[in-house]
């Protein structure tokens, strides 16, 4: 059997590649929440729940600097996941599918990583943290569904050098 990689799935890998242990763990988490919510694709919100889950990453250090409450973020998830029931009536979060299902990660998901790629070249980083990936998403339309993401964004100048003074732009701590 021969095993081809069609572009959708390069694209993928590239979109991937240099991705700090946090980044990865951060992806794989939203995966996991894309499943819960029955999602086809892992999206944008999905990744932005994965970032608010916690404390000790970077990218969440940035947002508690900047006054942002990551547990009202996770509230939205919460209010979203109580709304989605399966077909048998379970409540969300109870088994209902295979969990080792592989998600594709949406078109706005992988432009979005090559974004936060930009910012940690960009920062001389080796790794695209959480941080970048916060920051990345703070710069796309879901910002004007959160507030906090409109904070960011406004305030990015300052989040980037926040970033840098803490060193995350120099070498990923989170790796």
């Amino acid at each position: 059997m021969n095993f081809i990689l069609t572009d959708s799935m390069m694209l993928q890998i590239e979109a991937c590649k240099d991705l700090s242990v946090t980044c990865w763990k951060c992806l794989v988490r939203a995966e996991k929440i894309a499943i819960e919510l029955r999602s086809p694709k892992v999206e944008l919100i999905h990744v932005l729940f994965a970032l608010c889950m916690d404390s000790w990453t970077p990218s969440y250090h940035c947002m508690s600097h900047f006054g942002i409450n990551a547990k009202s973020i996770l509230r939205s998830h919460s209010l979203l996941s109580k709304r989605v029931r399966n077909p048998s009536g379970k409540e969300f979060g109870e088994p209902i599918i295979n969990m080792d299902v592989d998600l594709d990660l949406s078109s706005e998901v992988i432009a979005m990583l090559f974004v936060a790629r930009e910012l940690a070249t960009g920062q001389d980083s080796r790794y695209v943290g959480t941080e970048h990936v916060l920051v990345a998403i703070a710069d796309t339309p879901l910002r004007h569904r959160f507030r906090s993401l409109k904070k960011l964004n406004s305030n990015r100048n300052d989040l980037l050098s926040f970033i840098h003074q803490l060193g995350f732009g120099s070498v990923s701590v989170d790796q």
